[in-house]
């Protein structure tokens, strides 16, 4: 079996970002892997709360990720919700701690927003974060997904991803 070469992390909230990820993981081939919160929790004030965390850019605390996962990855997709023009906490941890040196970083962006408001901001984050880890930015996609508490459309997020 052929090593990837490409892993797509993702952080998803409601499963928009979760199918943006698995359909461009499976387009490039790509290794997949979701970063799950320690303590998982649902609703309208959780949506709020993981919100305000993103907007203050806090960190939230994740399940440890396999150190194996890295092996042999050149690049690496991280595929976010789009908070008050933010980063999921989840994956402020994720960037924090994985071994992204010498790497390509690609961001995709899932949001219900059609203009993309602040998924911009989130590449440049991203980008500063690669460069002072010795990592380089790659490719940027923003995705619209289904608004919030509606359910993921799979053929509307495939339709958006090359």
């Amino acid at each position: 079996m052929e090593k990837k070469r490409e892993l797509v992390a993702f952080y998803s909230f409601e499963g928009n970002t979760k199918i943006a990820a698995e359909i461009y993981a499976e387009k490039k081939g790509a290794a997949l892997y979701e970063i799950e919160l320690l303590n998982s929790t649902k609703g309208k004030i959780a949506f709020f709360l993981s919100a305000f965390a993103a907007l203050m850019k806090l960190k939230a605390k994740i399940k440890p990720v396999p150190a194996d996962i890295f092996e042999g990855i050149e690049e690496i997709t991280i595929a976010s919700p789009v908070w008050a023009s933010s980063l999921a906490p989840a994956l402020n941890t994720f960037l924090a701690s994985a071994p992204i040196e010498q790497k390509r970083i690609n961001v995709i962006t899932v949001q219900a927003d059609e203009k993309h408001e602040g998924s911009e901001k989130i590449f440049q984050y991203i980008s500063r974060v690669a460069g002072s880890r010795s990592a380089s930015p790659g490719k940027f996609t923003a995705i619209t997904g289904s608004a919030p508490g509606k359910a993921p459309d799979r053929e509307k997020i495939a339709k958006q991803i090359s």
